[in-house]
């Protein structure tokens, strides 16, 4: 049902998906669903803050001779570790912009080239592990639903 903490997804139709081995392991618990829905909820929110990491990177090579433009980062990482920790409660955090603390040039922009294709790098190889991951996680609950995995 929406509005459920797991999405509408039953213990009883994984467990029934999954055979007697998952329905013992979770028998009279909802661990096992809350676990799955949490990770994918974490994946996609930091799917989602890697593509504005991305963005912005763009926006600061694009401005890299603008005077007085201030580079910008995303402050997320911290935010996603307290959303994990506390169990996933709530709706999954929302990324921070803040200006870059890099040094000011002459002219006042504060974008460096080799941090900025440095951070584009970093995160497009956060984005590419993250995505895997949450295809992973999908493909285990098509099993897990199913019994039949996907190509």
């Amino acid at each position: 049902m929406p509005g459920d903490a797991n999405n509408g997804l039953k213990l009883e139709t994984v467990t029934a998906a999954l055979g007697p081995r998952a329905a013992g392991r979770w028998a009279g618990s909802q661990r096992g669903v809350d676990d799955v829905d949490l990770t994918t909820r974490v994946l996609g929110a930091a799917l989602e803050a890697l593509g504005e990491q991305q963005r912005l990177d763009a926006r600061n090579l694009a401005n890299i001779d603008t005077p007085g433009y201030q580079a910008q980062q995303l402050h997320f990482r911290n935010m996603l570790a307290r959303y994990i920790a506390q169990g996933g409660q709530g709706p999954a955090p929302t990324p921070r912009v803040a200006v870059d603390p890099a040094p000011v040039q002459n002219d006042g922009n504060s974008v460096s080239l080799d941090a900025q294709m440095v951070s584009l790098v970093k995160t497009g190889l956060a984005y590419r592990f993250t995505a895997a991951e949450l295809r992973d996680a999908y493909q285990r609950i098509t099993f897990a639903a199913t019994g039949a995995g996907t190509a």
